[in-house]
């Protein structure tokens, strides 16, 4: 639980290609409720290579100049010289959102992103193939149960959790299917670092989905 203002951020959302990123951040009330008008906001987007360095890129989005009346603040960044996200080189950009109601800071979300596209392109014989950033990718990995003998379907430590995970880029894998479940957000970062995931909701290799960005932070 946080305790939060008057107004706050309460989502960040963030669409990635290879040279640019849209965030969008959602504001609402104290009582959870949005649709009312907002007084004088403005919402600054900061991207930082590394915590603590200097902004890569920096948007401004106010009240009437990129935020609505009802708290939806939309900025389109380019990033200077992208490094591009891949199993080889999972690098992962931090985002900062800062509200500000007047002249006061008032509340702060920070998130993050990798720079890549995920896509079907033609192979031979009519197939399709995996495209990571626009280069075909082979996907190899295992299907991940998520279960532990000491917590069953819950982690019993962040060490077992990110275990697993680390063990696939061990055995130099770049994907994993999870099976039936929704696991915890720790590891989906933990994913983020090290290789890409596949939607277990479709059985046909044609039609399964391959996860793009995660904004659930």
């Amino acid at each position: 639980m946080e305790e939060v203002g008057q107004f706050f951020i309460a989502d960040l959302e963030i669409e990635t290609n290879l040279t640019a990123i849209v965030a969008t951040a959602r504001i609402l009330s104290a009582d959870g409720k949005s649709g009312a008008p907002l007084p004088s906001a403005q919402v600054t987007f900061d991207v930082h290579a590394e915590p603590g360095q200097a902004p890569l890129a920096t948007a401004v989005m106010h009240t009437g100049g990129g935020c609505s009346e009802l708290g939806v603040c939309v900025a389109a960044l380019e990033i200077p010289s992208p490094r591009l996200w891949s199993p080889a080189s999972p690098f992962l950009y931090n985002l900062t959102a800062t509200l500000a109601i007047g002249q006061q800071d008032v509340d702060e979300v920070t998130s993050y992103f990798g720079m890549r596209t995920v896509s079907l392109g033609d192979a031979p014989a009519g197939a399709k193939t995996l495209l990571l950033n626009g280069a075909p990718l082979f996907a190899s990995g295992w299907l991940d149960q998520s279960w532990w003998p000491d917590g069953q379907y819950t982690a019993p430590t962040d060490e077992a959790l990110a275990f697993d995970v680390q063990a696939l880029a061990t055995f130099g894998m770049n994907m994993v299917r999870l099976h039936q479940k929704i696991n915890p957000e720790r590891w989906y970062l933990l994913r983020q670092r090290f290789l890409l995931i596949l939607s277990p909701f479709r059985s046909d290799p044609q039609k399964c989905l391959v996860e793009q960005v995660l904004l659930q932070d």
